[in-house]
C-alpha cells in the first residue's frame, strides 16, 4: 500500500506527490533550456501543459467510460476511484495527437521537440528515483535493502536507475551544442533505453507479451525507435 499524506480532511498518496514533483522538475528543466534556444519566443511548453491535463482527465474519467453504471449508481464514487491502465494509454494517445497538431501549427522543429522532451524526461526520472525507494528482486549482495526483516534484502532498483540516469544527463549537459539536431533524442532512446532494460532484470515483473514485461516492452520499443532514428538522421 502506498504511503498516505494527511492534510487536514484530505488524504494524498505519497507516490502521486513524488510523481507530481518529478514532473514539475522535468517541466522546469525544459523551460530553462527552452529560454536558451534560438526560437524561445515560440509557445512550446503551453501545449505540453494542456497535454498533461488531457492525460489526467482521460485517465480519471476512464472508470466511468468503461462502467457507465458507476455514475448512475454511485455518482460521487468516481471522484475517489483511480483511473485505469486503458485510460492512461488512451489519454497518452490523445495527448500525443494534440501535441503533434499544436507544435506543427507553431512550426517548432521536431528535432528540437524530441531533444527537449528527452532532457525533461531524464531530469524527471532522476528526481523521481531520488525521492522514492523501489525494491526489486531478492538479493544476497551487500548493498541490498530490506523492508522490515533485515534478513531479507532486495535490489535497490531506484539506485540502479540513478546510476544509469546520471551519466546520460551528464552527456546531455556536455553536448549542449547538439540540442536541436535530434542527437539527444537518438541517444536517449537507444543507450538510455538499453540501460533501463538492464535494470529491469533486477526488478520484479509480470509477463506482458513474448516473455517481456510491460516496462521491458516500452524500453525495447525505445531502442528500436532509436535505431530507426539513427538510420533516418544519416540520410
Amino acid at each position: 500500500m502506498p504511503n498516505i499524506l494527511q492534510l487536514g480532511p484530505f488524504m494524498i498518496r505519497m507516490d502521486w506527490v513524488v510523481l507530481a514533483v518529478s514532473g514539475f522538475a522535468g517541466y522546469a528543466a525544459m523551460q530553462w533550456k527552452w529560454k536558451r534556444s534560438d526560437i524561445h519566443d515560440r509557445l512550446f511548453l503551453e501545449p505540453l501543459v494542456n497535454a498533461l491535463l488531457i492525460i489526467f482527465f482521460v485517465w480519471k474519467m476512464s472508470p466511468i467510460l468503461l462502467s457507465p453504471s458507476l455514475l448512475r449508481e454511485h455518482p460521487l464514487l468516481w471522484l475517489t476511484v483511480p483511473g485505469t491502465d486503458i485510460g492512461w494509454w488512451f489519454g497518452l494517445a490523445v495527448a500525443a495527437l494534440y501535441l503533434y497538431r499544436s507544435w506543427r501549427k507553431i512550426g517548432v522543429p521536431w528535432r528540437l521537440v524530441g531533444d527537449m522532451l528527452s532532457f525533461g524526461a531524464i531530469v524527471a526520472v532522476l528526481v523521481h528515483n531520488l525521492l522514492s525507494w523501489q525494491y526489486g528482486m531478492p538479493t544476497s549482495l551487500p548493498w541490498g535493502i530490506s523492508i522490515e526483516n533485515p534478513e531479507f534484502k532486495y535490489h535497490p532498483v531506484n539506485i540502479y536507475r540513478l546510476i544509469i540516469t546520471l551519466p546520460m544527463l551528464l552527456w546531455l549537459w556536455r553536448n549542449a551544442l547538439l540540442m536541436g539536431t535530434g542527437k539527444w533524442l537518438l541517444n536517449t532512446l537507444t543507450y538510455y533505453g538499453m540501460g533501463l532494460m538492464v535494470v529491469t532484470f533486477f526488478d520484479t515483473k509480470t509477463e506482458f507479451i513474448f516473455s517481456f514485461s510491460g516496462e521491458q516492452t516500452v524500453y525495447l520499443l525505445m531502442m528500436l525507435l532509436g535505431v530507426g532514428l539513427s538510420v533516418f538522421l544519416r540520410k
